[in-house]
């Protein structure tokens, strides 16, 4: 870094491609911050549609409302299996 006087001011040079590099850093968070706005807005929508199809699936079959399982089905078989090595 160099520092010159100018007109009674004083001011820094701080070097080729800091500028760049702070364009850059600034772009890439102004792309995160938008795009964990958009992912969790559809996040919520997702919630609020699979909610509305649990309500409606309820209302259609009401003795599958209560545990959400096939009858004769525990939750116990409907858990995922860890993958093979």
């Amino acid at each position: 870094m160099r520092a010159f006087r100018d007109g009674g001011g004083h001011h820094q040079c701080l070097g080729r491609g800091t500028f760049e590099k702070e364009l850059v850093q600034d772009v890439l968070e102004i792309i995160t911050v938008f795009s964990a706005r958009l992912y969790g807005s559809r996040s919520r929508s997702i919630r609020d549609i699979m909610k509305q199809l649990k309500e409606a699936a309820d209302a259609i079959c009401p003795e599958n409302a209560s545990g959400g399982h096939p009858q004769g089905s525990t939750a116990e078989q409907h858990q995922r299996r860890p993958l093979r090595p």
